[in-house]
């Protein structure tokens, strides 16, 4: 578990099922297959569930990209507006960069963001993500389609600033 001023990142649990089912209603399975895999012990894979004032407002993820086990990628799935604020996610982005350059042996890490989330990507932004690549009309969402931007921060950066 980490503790910071505000958010509290902890171990996923089984009453975790159906918020994990409310964030992606395509299927129940999916929902159970992602909370095992969430609640078992990786080398190569970490789950938290993130709360705030006792509230449940999402989840992050760090997975070792394909055969590489220097090569992170970190997704967020946040979806309360209350708690989704630019200090509360710089304070969880911070927490996680901290937490996963200790403990794996990432030599980078890497996030997306959809171009249309500007909140999400000013914060990769302050906490010392580089943006890398832009991926033109990468998805269609609300009604036009969407750039997907690429982000990626560096052990030696993230030492040089341990922001």
């Amino acid at each position: 578990m980490l503790k910071g001023d505000t958010v509290f990142l902890r171990p996923f649990r089984e009453e975790d099922l159906e918020r994990i089912h409310m964030l992606s209603p395509e299927s129940l399975d999916k929902a159970e297959d992602f909370l095992d895999a969430a609640m078992k012990k990786h080398d190569y894979l970490d789950h938290f569930a993130i709360e705030i004032d006792g509230n449940w407002w999402g989840f992050a993820v760090l997975e070792a990209s394909g055969q590489y086990t220097d090569r992170y990628f970190l997704e967020l799935d946040i979806r309360s507006e209350k708690y989704r604020t630019f200090k509360n996610l710089c304070e969880t982005v911070k927490m996680l960069l901290k937490h996963y350059f200790r403990f794996f042996p990432a030599r980078r890490i890497g996030a997306e963001v959809f171009e249309n989330d500007q909140l999400l990507a000013s914060v990769f932004d302050n906490c010392g993500f580089k943006r890398e690549c832009r991926i033109r009309e990468r998805k269609w969402l609300d009604g036009s389609y969407r750039d997907l931007i690429k982000f990626g921060i560096l052990r030696r950066e993230w030492e040089e600033v341990k922001i």
